[in-house]
């Protein structure tokens, strides 16, 4: 489900992880959760809020893409 109308995915993905029902889940540390505020608004995508296994998917792909 959408939060909020027109909320981008990837702001979405990090109110999603500050608001986890699972504290385990939630940003560790305050500092994670600005620096994936701050790759929203650059437009790239928040690295804490994916998850490792995200990254590393997105990583490889933005690998691959720069080879064409």
């Amino acid at each position: 489900g959408t939060l909020r109308p027109g909320l981008g995915a990837d702001c979405e993905a990090v109110v999603r992880r500050a608001l986890h029902p699972d504290p385990g889940q939630r940003y560790v540390h305050a500092r994670q959760m600005i620096q994936d505020c701050r790759s929203v608004l650059d437009g790239r995508s928040p690295d804490h809020a994916l998850g490792r296994k995200a990254r590393r998917r997105t990583l490889i792909g933005s690998l691959f893409s720069r080879e064409g």
